[in-house]
Formats: C-alpha cells, sequence, structure tokens
C-alpha cells in the first residue's frame, strides 16, 4: 500500500484559491468530473470513482479522522467495467453514499493540490503529498505545511473527515449524497 501526507480544508473564495494555486504551480489544472460510490466496510473506506466517464478505479484507503496532518494508507485498482462493478458492490456490501464533484487537479512530482467543488457541500482544498523512497514522512508533512501556508488556509479552515462523512442524509432513500 501507498502512503501520503494530507490536509483537507474548507475554502471560501474559490477562484482566489485557484489562481494561487496556479501561481504555485505554474501551470492551469487538469478539470476532472468525478463521482465516487463508497461502500460499506467494517474498516477503511472503499469507494469506486468514476472519473470523466473514462477512467475508473477501485480504491481501499485508510486514514484517521484528525484536522492535522493526516497520514493516509491506500491502495488503487484500475477498473474496466465500473458500472458491474458498481452493482456487485452495491449488492455484496450496500451503498453508503454518493460523492460528485468537479476536481480542479495540480500535480507535480509527489505533490498534488485539488480544488474541488463538491455537490451539496460547497468548495474545498486537498493537499496531498506522497511519501516516497526519498522522502520521509517529516518531509512530506513539512511540504504540505508549506503549501497549506501559501494557499493562506487558517486552522479553522481545516476538516477532518472525508467528504461522504459531510454529506446530509437524503431522506427519501436513506442514502447521503445520492440524487
Amino acid at each position: 500500500m501507498a502512503e501520503n501526507v494530507e490536509f483537507k480544508a474548507r475554502i471560501k473564495d474559490f477562484e482566489s484559491a485557484l489562481e494561487t494555486a496556479e501561481k504555485i504551480f505554474g501551470s492551469v489544472s487538469e478539470i476532472l468530473q468525478q463521482t465516487d460510490y463508497f461502500y460499506n466496510i467494517v474498516s477503511g473506506r472503499l469507494k469506486l470513482r468514476v472519473i470523466s466517464g473514462v477512467e475508473s478505479q477501485l480504491i481501499y484507503y485508510q486514514r484517521p479522522d484528525q484536522t492535522g496532518p493526516k497520514t493516509s494508507s491506500y491502495f488503487i485498482a484500475p477498473v474496466d467495467h465500473p458500472d458491474a462493478l458498481q452493482t456487485v458492490l452495491e449488492l455484496a456490501c450496500g451503498l453508503r453514499a454518493v460523492v460528485k464533484k468537479t476536481r480542479y487537479l495540480f500535480l507535480q512530482n509527489s505533490t498534488r493540490i485539488h480544488l474541488d467543488l463538491v455537490e451539496d457541500l460547497g468548495s474545498f482544498l486537498e493537499v496531498e503529498v506522497v511519501i516516497t523512497d526519498g522522502k520521509s514522512h517529516e518531509n512530506a508533512t513539512a511540504e504540505a505545511c508549506a503549501l497549506l501556508n501559501q494557499l493562506e488556509v487558517k486552522p479553522d479552515d481545516l476538516v477532518d473527515v472525508a467528504y461522504v462523512d459531510l454529506l446530509p442524509i437524503n431522506r427519501d432513500n436513506g442514502l447521503t449524497g445520492s440524487k
């Protein structure tokens, strides 16, 4: 399993954050439409991610719920038939929730910035630094903290849980975040 250090924060001024990220990375973002299907499992989180209708991944991850830097352990498997897999996982595990977002992705080496417009939740920023062979946990944390400072994220803006945990309950079908 791979590991990264990450932060998630609410952002009030999406356009300003986008402009700052473009300056930091020296490029414009890649824009992705993502739908994440979360399933009921005993430990960690399991989601099927469908990206812009062309690429899909099954992602299992474990990450503590805390506002500071979080170390996430994850495994990503490419998926060729997301509709069939979604049906199997829903039947086997039960669908917990669906998260839909537009993601503005900035990527440089082992560092990612996501600016997310999340349906029903608002605007968020994620900073992720992958812990690679040449990068220690401490170095990854320092790099992520430096990016947060450049993006002017305040401690009160930090979010301690995943988007799926923030979604309101949809009273019509008992699922969260699905329409």
